[in-house]
């Protein structure tokens, strides 16, 4: 083919030098026996990595040289962190290693024994245990596929944590026992076979108690606000109240801004002084994420992360920054499905 655009031939000539020469071009309306690429495909390519969001396929980069179980030795080298949930999104981190880390290197000061009485925890100790209970509610409220989150509100000023998780466990009991059953909502029918949650309390400022339940998918609300009142008097509280409040998350985006909004509320119970009270509650049977954990002895930059996030996980990177952890180098980001 003589009359090959400018553009096709330096695009042509740069895949050959990556590639090598078995990269050929070929015209689809030609006859000479050489077989046509699938639309939107390249031949003899093993690996492509495309944006869907583009019209042109881009020149794959190479793929770094994955080390998938042990650390390597002998220099630095990038260790990398996905955690990637049900609904196709993740999270990732990617430490720069320098060559003096040992990881099987222990901390100085000894382990210290389980404190007797929760007064006696280390203020460090509790701090790093309310930051993993806010990851682990996180991640457990993405795993769920949260639709909806209701407020349960208490008619008494209940400041006791204990009064208020006895309530809350009476109320899933009883409301268990109705389930499965149907209801609409205008002219739409739902159809509700289980109550599985993730439920974290709020303090507010007169110290009185609420609980923000997330859950998957829609409920009736006056079943709901019925048990939430039946399990109040069970518990022998005088004022009944049946204040719960409904709201419905319909985008990605907004449900993770609703699990934001949720899980935010335990560590600002600790920040208030509170960091020994039970800080959330979950239905048994929610799927724990999937993590994965490989090395690389290439030194990654911005880029090589976000391209090797997006082709090795199908994903669209929505956000990536570099931050400085101790004596590391981090990158973090999330990525969502295309």
């Amino acid at each position: 083919m003589d009359d090959v655009h400018p553009a096709v031939q330096h695009l042509l000539d740069t895949t050959r030098e990556v590639f090598g020469s078995q990269v050929t071009l070929c015209d689809e309306r030609s006859a000479d026996g050489c077989e046509a690429p699938p639309r939107g495909g390249v031949p003899n390519l093993d690996r492509w990595t495309h944006n869907p969001r583009s019209k042109y396929p881009e020149i794959p980069k190479p793929r770094p040289n994955i080390i998938p179980h042990a650390a390597p030795h002998g220099g630095a080298y990038d260790e990398i962190s996905v955690t990637k949930f049900d609904d196709g999104s993740g999270e990732f981190s990617v430490i720069k290693r320098p060559g003096w880390y040992n990881p099987n290197h222990h901390r100085g000061h000894k382990r210290k024994q389980k404190a007797q009485q929760r007064d006696d925890m280390d203020p460090i100790v509790a701090k790093r245990s309310a930051y993993r209970a806010k990851k682990a509610a996180r991640y457990g409220a993405i795993q769920l596929g949260i639709t909806h989150m209701y407020s349960f509100t208490f008619a008494e000023n209940i400041t006791d944590m204990d009064i208020a998780k006895k309530v809350w466990e009476t109320f899933v009991t009883r409301y268990r026992r109705l389930t499965p059953y149907k209801f609409r909502i205008g002219p739409r029918p739902h159809h509700v076979t289980d109550f599985e949650y993730i439920c974290v309390p709020e303090y507010q400022k007169r110290g009185a108690i609420h609980f923000h339940a997330l859950v998957h998918g829609a409920n009736d609300i006056r079943r709901l606000r019925s048990e939430w009142m039946s399990a109040q008097r069970v518990c022998g509280m005088k004022d009944l109240g049946d204040q719960v409040n409904a709201r419905y998350y319909r985008t990605h985006s907004d449900r993770h801004k609703a699990i934001a909004y949720a899980s935010k509320y335990i560590t600002k119970a600790f920040e208030d002084g509170m960091q020994y009270s039970k800080r959330y509650f979950r239905s048994k049977g929610i799927p724990k994420p999937k993590r994965e954990r490989y090395f690389t002895m290439d030194d990654l930059g911005e880029d090589d992360v976000r391209d090797l996030m997006e082709s090795e996980y199908h994903g669209r990177v929505v956000w990536l920054c570099l931050k400085k952890v101790g004596p590391f180098e981090m990158y973090i980001g999330k990525f969502t499905p295309w």
